[in-house]
């Protein structure tokens, strides 16, 4: 009989398993060249194993064809070997940055960004960008917007700029006025704010006025994270997207140096709630105010051209006199708003000390006296 005789099974069977063995060989040959290759850009082979299985579709149940898949991812790192070498260095990075701080914290930082780890360029853009803002030496800290306002406003009051010590114990800063007539010291501990992280300890110049300006206009309510690297970027708590307030810092060397805080001693002691409503009052009489503490009160006296105002306290320790300027008292009172309570320490004729200290924050004004006439 004439026509193409039928290929026995068994040679079908024979044939299809050297096929299979074939396209073992050369999926083998592939993800030998492929582990090779990923070794040399100095990706982690596991990590682009799992990360190339979902963005290739390797898990899925579908039937495919592994040979053309592994063809497939062989080609991609080849076009993007250049892209890979980035991420490769970025995942090192990260892994640097966790082992020099909270792991937890690292994951947490990257879910609120939206950074992922993937093959896509722009995950492998944002990873970069989120490792070099990481890597960046900086300090971070969040404190509620007003407490920050009132902070930047009993600094700004006694000049525009000054030095900021950002140390492991808090930040600490001290300007004099530039008629040496008031010193302020700000202390804030590191427990005091919502959250506090460092690098390294360092000193950097700040434009107080800039601060409080911003601050006073722009932030509402909620709380502030503020970032401290090569300038101040401040970002303030919305419901409405992100807002990002950068500020320029100032070289701290070119400003002026700061004083040695003085060793003061005292001779009397009141505390005051309510200082703010006082000196307002006072301020419409006259130019300076006299304090008084005696037989166990307090009392402040300002007298004017025709008329005066006196406030007495039931309360004081020790006994002094002295007088001083309405013009700082006002400005004094109103930088220390943030405290309930004022201990005003002082004794004749000699600088006076108004302090507040709440949740580990301190903001220390020292007022020279004014000497009266005999």
């Amino acid at each position: 009989m004439g026509g193409t005789q039928p290929v026995p099974v068994e040679v079908e069977m024979v044939e299809e398993m050297e096929k299979e063995e074939n396209d073992m060989a050369v999926a083998k040959r592939l993800m030998d060249r492929i582990e090779e290759k990923i070794r040399e850009i100095g990706l982690d082979v596991n990590v682009f194993r799992d990360l190339a299985t979902k963005e290739f579709g390797l898990d899925t149940e579908d039937d495919i064809d592994f040979k053309e898949k592994l063809q497939e991812i062989d080609d991609f790192i080849s076009q993007k070997e250049e892209k890979l070498k980035e991420l490769a260095e970025a995942l090192k990075t990260l892994e640097d940055i966790k082992t020099r701080t909270f792991p937890e914290e690292v994951e947490n930082a990257m879910k609120e960004e939206g950074v992922v780890i993937s093959l896509k360029d722009e995950d492998i853009d944002k990873l970069k960008h989120f490792v070099g803002w990481y890597r960046t030496p900086k300090a971070v800290f969040s404190m509620p917007a007003d407490t920050l306002r009132k902070i930047f406003n009993a600094m700004q009051i006694v000049a525009n700029e000054s030095r900021l010590h950002i140390t492991n114990d808090g930040l600490r800063a001290v300007v004099v006025d530039p008629a040496n007539v008031m010193m302020t010291e700000l202390e804030i501990e590191p427990w005091a704010m919502i959250t506090y992280r460092i690098d390294k300890e360092r000193v950097v110049g700040v434009d107080w006025d800039r601060l409080h300006e911003y601050c006073k206009k722009i932030f509402k309510g909620g709380d502030v994270t503020i970032e401290i690297s090569n300038e101040i970027v401040m970002y303030p708590e919305s419901d409405d997207g992100t807002r990002k307030v950068r500020v320029l810092l100032i070289d701290p060397t070119s400003i002026r140096k700061e004083p040695k805080v003085p060793s003061l001693e005292f001779d009397a002691e009141v505390k005051v709630t309510g200082l703010n409503k006082i000196v307002s009052a006072h301020s419409m009489f006259g130019d300076h105010m006299v304090i008084e503490v005696k037989d166990g009160e307090a009392k402040f006296k300002t007298e004017g051209d025709i008329d005066g105002i006196e406030d007495t306290l039931p309360y004081g320790w020790g006994e002094a006199r002295a007088m001083y300027s309405m013009e700082y008292l006002v400005e004094i009172a109103k930088g220390l708003l943030l405290f309930d309570e004022v201990t005003i320490k002082f004794k004749t004729n000699y600088p006076a000390v108004f302090e507040g200290e709440k949740d580990g924050i301190r903001i220390r004004h020292t007022l020279a006296p004014r000497i009266e006439a005999e």
